[in-house]
């Protein structure tokens, strides 16, 4: 357990959990706090109290049952057989989740709530951060790099535009095929050699060129490398945000910066350095595994290079989202 990992057993912030929370919460106070009495209606409060309450639900629990599986980070860091297929559907969703209860209350909120929001997705991606830097265990790492992605989206998504939101969408699709590869990788990693710790592994490289390049390129195109699909997400969320909250903004860029760096170096550990004479026989990714990682690489660079019709698309589903959501106003 890494020097920063003990966090994670106080924290409710695994994955996309605590901000859905957080965000939910924002909404109901914002009803109840901020709200005109006149339009404090029976139904109004009652609904926004169901949410309250489900959203701590949700927050604290930690099972693939509630709310579509908020035990993200624990899924990747142990052995389940089904944390790859949930790691790749659970980010759309819960962005889902963020857009259509978080989004309405979000351009409402006063300009201190705002800059709460957006602290709270910089803390996020910091403890993110600097938990995979504390990180010999490459499950691990890409935990962390999940939460880390989750803080990015939360922050980007305090300034409540239509562009923050189809940036947190084109984030979560990128975050989730790149993480899903790389967790993919490591399951494979770990097949071969019986484990996943960094000190323990070095120079797989030799035998696992494929292997070694496909995690690289994943692992760059996770923390927002330019030519990638997380390049544009992050450019969508943190363009409202420089101008809202700069010093929030340069800390999130830090943040994805220290990302950059613990994989990088976990990449380098595992995968360069002098060889092992027991890795030396070590075989490379088998057909049917560099179909599935290259096909997730294709995708997430030739995205990148042509955003233009994921990112339009996003944007209209977005503002649909957003003009049909009912208003207090008309719920009274």
């Amino acid at each position: 357990m890494g020097p920063f990992d003990w966090l994670g057993l106080h924290l409710r912030l695994d994955g996309l959990s605590g901000p859905v929370a957080l965000l939910l919460v924002l909404r109901a106070v914002a009803v109840l706090v901020g709200a005109p009495r006149s339009a404090r209606s029976s139904a109004v409060l009652a609904r926004e109290l169901i949410t309250l309450a489900l959203s701590l639900v949700a927050c604290a629990a930690q099972t693939p049952v509630a709310a579509l599986g908020l035990g993200l980070a624990a899924a990747i860091a142990g052995r389940r057989p089904l944390a790859m297929p949930w790691l790749v559907a659970h980010l759309p969703l819960m962005t889902l989740l963020l857009v259509r209860y978080g989004g309405p209350a979000l351009p409402h909120l006063s300009p201190g709530a705002q800059h709460l929001v957006a602290a709270a997705g910089v803390t996020l991606s910091l403890y993110g951060a600097l938990s995979a830097l504390a990180q010999t265990n490459l499950r691990r790492l890409v935990r962390s790099l999940a939460i880390s992605h989750a803080g990015l989206i939360l922050g980007g998504l305090s300034t409540g535009t239509v562009h923050a939101f189809a940036g947190a969408s084109v984030e979560c699709l990128s975050s989730g095929l790149t993480l899903s590869g790389m967790a993919m990788t490591v399951a494979a990693v770990g097949a071969r050699t019986g484990t996943v710790d960094v000190r323990a592994l070095g120079g797989l490289v030799r035998g696992c060129g494929r292997m070694a390049a496909v995690f690289l390129l994943l692992g760059v195109g996770s923390v927002g490398f330019p030519a990638t699909l997380a390049f544009v997400g992050e450019d969508l969320l943190l363009h409202g945000l420089i101008d809202a909250h700069p010093m929030l903004a340069a800390a999130m860029l830090f943040s994805s910066a220290l990302g950059g760096i613990a994989m990088f170096r976990g990449w380098q550990r595992a995968f360069l350095g002098p060889s092992l004479d027991m890795w030396r026989a070590v075989p490379d990714l088998l057909d049917r595994e560099r179909l599935a990682l290259f096909g997730i690489a294709a995708a997430v660079v030739l995205a990148g290079i042509f955003p233009t019709r994921l990112v339009a698309s996003e944007s209209d589903a977005v503002g649909r989202i957003l003009h049909a959501a009912p208003t207090h106003e008309g719920a009274r």
